[in-house]
């Protein structure tokens, strides 16, 4: 079972809708999470700090994992280092998904739960409960290699 906050009928009439990569992502996760065993949340587009991950998955017992959507079209970009970007036409810098993913994260273990904090501090293997992932929706793999491979 997956409960989706907020509801699928709600993110529908939200502004601004969700983009193309996240409308199939959200449609995705209808299918599938529906079709598995055990209890599954999905945030979408949550309020952490400032922050709006695209999509935080929690299942109880198992652990949490935080999506970032990228509508991209990666052939814009050169990669500066695993943290910066570098957007080609305008010469701007910006963070990189990755490094977007790894605060929200981190927000995770250092503000909102002080156990997980606290766990951490004593069993290293605690930080991998929050797992993070980059869905590059469209993605084309060929022209891509070089910037993400």
């Amino acid at each position: 079972m997956v409960k989706f906050f907020p509801e699928l009928k709600d993110i529908a009439q939200m502004k601004p809708q969700p983009t193309e990569g996240e409308q199939f992502l959200l449609n995705f996760l209808e299918k599938y999470l529906g079709g598995l065993n055990g209890e599954f949340e999905v945030f979408f587009q949550a309020h952490w700090d400032g922050g709006f991950p695209d999509f935080v998955i929690m299942r109880k017992n198992h652990g949490v994992l935080i999506i970032e959507v990228k509508d991209w079209n990666l052939d814009s970009y050169e990669l500066e280092d695993e943290w910066t970007w570098h957007l080609k036409f305008n010469d701007s810098r910006l963070k990189s998904p990755i490094a977007q993913v790894k605060y929200y994260k981190d927000l995770f273990y250092n503000t909102y739960s002080r156990t997980l904090a606290e766990e951490n501090l004593h069993d290293k293997n605690m930080y991998s409960l929050i797992q993070t992932a980059v869905f590059f929706y469209g993605l084309n793999r060929k022209p891509s290699q070089k910037i993400l491979w």
